[in-house]
């Protein structure tokens, strides 16, 4: 005969306590305060927070809300007292859905969704999913608990750094939260109101003595696209993505002009080009030969173009002198802009340079011409290469 009893005292430790029931049985354990709230235990051991009730005038409700240990007390108590407040509204839950196939596919198919995000940012999250996701990627998304994604979390920022774990939490949370929208999945959303890390502002940028070995070091690498992308980094003061996403069609050496059809504020930028760069990408033409990519940085991965350089960057700053960690890529953008304020330019010929969005309306009086900008850049150019002896070698 199956078990029903209350336990006097519902904690971790005493459902750890609990047998596993007779073969062919299932005990049940009732929460001593939270009427519903039951823990049920098979002949193999399995136990499961359970919530059965008959509201008034009802059907009776039954959902299961997890496994021990992998969903804890707390969980479970607030998930009953949750359903209890809305049967007493006379709001009836939804049967749940059957939900097939694994959190990698749930995260692939949001990343999928078009129309939500420039294809830049899906490629960052494609990043994220293959690099970080592994270890939850083929668990089925109705088996994934609250404490698996906060065991990933922390993982990955003890490996990989606060931000990167922040960033692949915000992609699980956002593809449960768009698969609850649309009804994909009739659950709790696992990655909902996790602590995530402090992440502060930066400020870092090269200083004036740094500069020199970073360069001889981009030299030495022996990947040209590798080579070409930090020097155009460091000409050009262009955000990583953008460059990365450079197309041919956009690259107009004729005009010493390139330009990017959408940057970060949602608006194309007209990048001027001196001769360091046009150098640089005439000898891309060159090794790409007459049947290039249609990409600066071709590569064979989704995108068809570069979308990482976090191996490069290490190795780099290394080479550099520098440790891994003490400076991003985006440091060399901060750096530039630095530079260019360093030298008395103008802020909106900065913002202009650095495809910044307009802080006030009068940006439309302010807006500098592109003789400005080039002669900013040259000057800029002039106090990175000081005591190199010229220019950047091609790449």
């Amino acid at each position: 005969m199956s078990k029903r009893s209350v336990l006097s005292r519902f904690t971790m430790e005493s459902i750890k306590r609990l047998e596993q029931a007779e073969a062919g049985k299932r005990d049940v354990y009732h929460h001593p305060r939270i009427e519903g709230l039951v823990v049920r235990v098979t002949e193999n051991g399995t136990k499961s927070f359970c919530f059965a009730a008959r509201p008034k005038g009802g059907e009776m409700v039954r959902k299961t809300f997890g496994v021990y240990p992998k969903m804890t007390v707390d969980e479970a108590e607030r998930m009953a007292k949750a359903l209890q407040a809305s049967l007493a509204k006379g709001e009836v839950p939804r049967r749940r859905i059957e939900t097939k196939g694994t959190l990698g596919e749930l995260v692939d198919w949001y990343i999928s969704k078009p129309g939500i995000r420039k294809e830049s940012t899906n490629a960052y999250y494609r990043y994220l999913a293959r690099d970080y996701l592994k270890p939850l990627a083929k668990r089925d998304v109705g088996a994934v608990r609250r404490g698996d994604i906060a065991d990933l979390h922390l993982s990955v920022t003890q490996k990989h750094g606060g931000t990167v774990a922040n960033r692949l939490i915000a992609v699980i949370r956002a593809s449960y939260q768009e698969a609850i929208k649309v009804e994909r999945f009739d659950g709790p959303n696992p990655a909902a109101n996790l602590t995530m890390n402090r992440e502060r502002s930066r400020e870092n940028r090269l200083l004036a003595s740094q500069i020199p070995p970073m360069l001889d070091a981009i030299e030495r690498y022996p990947d040209a696209r590798i080579r070409a992308f930090f020097m155009l980094a460091f000409l050009t003061g262009q955000r990583k993505s953008n460059i990365l996403a450079m197309r041919w069609e956009d690259v107009h050496l004729g005009d010493r002009l390139w330009i990017i059809p959408e940057t970060k504020n949602g608006r194309p930028q007209n990048v001027p080009l001196g001769d360091y760069e046009i150098e640089i990408l005439e000898k891309r033409k060159q090794e790409q030969g007459p049947a290039r990519s249609p990409w600066v940085f071709p590569s064979s991965g989704q995108t068809g173009h570069l979308v990482e350089v976090k191996a490069a960057w290490r190795k780099i700053l290394k080479e550099s002198g520098l440790k891994p960690g003490e400076l991003r890529v985006h440091d060399i953008r901060r750096t530039y802009g630095s530079i260019m304020a360093e030298q008395g330019t103008n802020t909106a010929v900065i913002g202009t340079a650095l495809g910044h969005k307009s802080r006030g309306a009068t940006w439309v009086y302010e807006r500098p011409n592109p003789d400005s900008v080039a002669e900013a850049k040259l000057r800029t150019h002039d106090v990175m290469m000081r005591g190199r002896g010229g220019g950047p070698k091609l790449p």
